[in-house]
């Protein structure tokens, strides 16, 4: 037996027709020759028998978010891009991608195939809340392997993807004066969307028009639409805006 360019060297004498052993290295050729013999001596080696033992693919980088939508107004369907490379592995041994899931407080167990296909010219998948087992507000777990004749990588490590978005813009904020000190600021949420996750608070922020900070008050409630602020200068100018935030 010979590989990686080395000298022949005997790896079997017997009487059998078979012989098993472990191999050295993986992916590499090996060249095998066989002579029989008696008692006047040895035969000419037979021609070559040349084998390449593979193995499973090297395992590959993690998966990349390339884009993701969570609106899901106006019949809109949200969704989740996944697109991979496999820099790691000769492509012309590659058959076959698999792209794995999971929510981000399952344990392994649970991993689930979303996507596995013989098309290894695709390197993405989109998956939505209407085909797909997916929901707005979670945190998913994304895998990605490929396989060879010999069988699947390792996965790789996982792509944590939060199916979310901050909330949009507070469109509707008024006030009411209550004194010459006071100013109860209104604000109304019913068309500013979650960003696909529920609403959990808001910051008020206000400050005098020529001041360059802005005091900020965390209102926990999301049932508070209003919000009285006190001890301000009467005559003064102030600028006040309100965002909401989610978990």
């Amino acid at each position: 037996m010979s590989y990686n360019n080395k000298a022949y060297t005997q790896i079997y004498s017997g009487n059998e027709n078979s012989y098993s052993f472990n191999i050295p290295v993986y992916g590499v050729d090996y060249n095998f020759r066989l002579r029989v013999g008696n008692s006047i001596g040895y035969s000419e080696y037979s021609n070559i028998l040349t084998v390449t033992f593979n193995t499973i693919p090297n395992t590959m980088n993690s998966p990349i978010l390339s884009e993701m939508n969570t609106d899901n107004r106006n019949n809109l369907i949200p969704y989740i891009k996944i697109i991979w490379s496999n820099s790691n592995n000769d492509l012309n041994e590659i058959i076959s991608y698999k792209l794995e899931y999971k929510l981000s407080t399952d344990n392994d167990d649970s991993i689930t195939t979303i996507y596995e296909s013989t098309n290894t010219n695709t390197y993405d998948y989109t998956l939505n809340t209407q085909d797909d087992n997916i929901s707005l507000g979670n945190i998913y777990y994304f895998y990605i392997s490929c396989s060879n004749e010999i069988g699947y990588s390792e996965r790789s490590n996982y792509l944590s993807v939060t199916f979310a978005s901050a909330p949009k813009q507070i469109t509707s904020i008024s006030y009411e004066h209550t004194s010459t000190t006071y100013i109860n600021i209104i604000y109304d949420i019913t068309n500013t969307y979650n960003g696909g996750s529920e609403v959990t608070g808001y910051y008020l922020k206000y400050k005098l028009n020529s001041e360059s900070d802005y005091n900020i008050i965390t209102i926990n409630d999301i049932n508070t639409l209003n919000y009285l602020i006190e001890d301000l200068t009467n005559g003064e100018k102030y600028n006040f805006n309100i965002s909401a935030f989610n978990t």
